[in-house]
C-alpha cells in the first residue's frame, strides 16, 4: 500500500528493449511501474522534465529504440 500524495516520475529498466519504463517513485525510496497501478487509481504529471543540459544528460533521457 501507497500512503504518498506525491512521486516523481522516473524511466527504468532502460537497458530492457521490450520492457515497461515509466514508473513512479515515492518519498520512502519505493519505485512502482506505471502500469501496475491499480485500476482507478490516477497518477497526474505536475511537470516534464527539464531539457537536458549536459550530452549526459540527453543519453539518460533517450528513449529505447523500437525494434518490433
Amino acid at each position: 500500500m501507497i500512503n504518498h500524495k506525491t512521486a516523481i516520475f522516473r524511466q527504468i529498466n532502460m537497458h530492457k528493449l521490450a520492457a515497461h519504463h515509466d514508473a513512479l517513485e515515492f518519498p520512502d525510496g519505493r519505485i512502482l511501474l506505471l502500469t501496475l497501478l491499480s485500476e482507478g487509481q490516477q497518477a497526474t504529471v505536475l511537470q516534464l522534465p527539464a531539457q537536458p543540459k549536459t550530452a549526459i544528460e540527453a543519453a539518460a533521457q533517450e528513449r529505447v529504440a523500437y525494434t518490433g
